[in-house]
């Protein structure tokens, strides 16, 4: 990998915006233009379509999404 993030270094954690707009700063590439997988699917995949990326949940255990987690961009 040419780029790792962590929150120590990026001075912020999920769900924060903020890390995800560094990676993508460090990456060179817009968030709009991005795409962020995780597991999580509020630190991962909703925190990040909020930062302004595409948000996907890899449901490993293949739960139901929460009515509550409302469709569009990502996610």
């Amino acid at each position: 990998m040419d780029v790792v993030v962590t929150s120590e270094v990026a001075g912020f954690a999920k769900p924060a915006p903020q890390i995800f707009q560094y990676a993508c700063a460090k990456l060179g590439v817009q968030q709009t233009e991005s795409v962020y997988v995780g597991d999580n699917l509020e630190l991962n995949a909703i925190a990040a379509r909020d930062a302004g990326l595409i948000g996907v949940w890899l449901n490993r255990l293949h739960g139901d999404l929460p009515l509550s987690v409302p469709f569009g961009h990502g996610v």
